[in-house]
């Protein structure tokens, strides 16, 4: 008689064969209870990369709108025009 040899059956145990996928009171309690605690922490860590990059990217355009508010409150105040850059500051104007 021939022996059987290894099947990738005999891996499996006979748990997950005989209805143990439905058993919520082994290990697959277990291993669902932890796939679960790793999806929240990693849609957490997900989430708090996601707050961070909006935090960073609102800081850059906080930076650039300010930035453009003084270059044009600048130009506001100290607009030169003509060839010879004359300035029309507001205290300087003649009346």
């Amino acid at each position: 008689m021939a022996s059987r040899g290894f099947s990738c059956m005999d891996a499996v145990p006979s748990s997950l064969l005989i209805g143990g996928l439905i058993d919520t009171s082994g290990s697959m309690f277990a291993l669902i209870t932890a796939s679960s605690a790793i999806s929240v922490v990693s849609s957490l860590a997900y989430s708090v990369s996601l707050i961070d990059r909006l935090t960073d990217f609102l800081s850059s355009l906080s930076f650039m709108v300010s930035s453009l508010l003084l270059i044009v409150c600048w130009n506001l105040l100290f607009y030169q025009h003509g060839r010879g850059r004359q300035s029309t500051a507001f205290w300087s104007r003649k009346k």
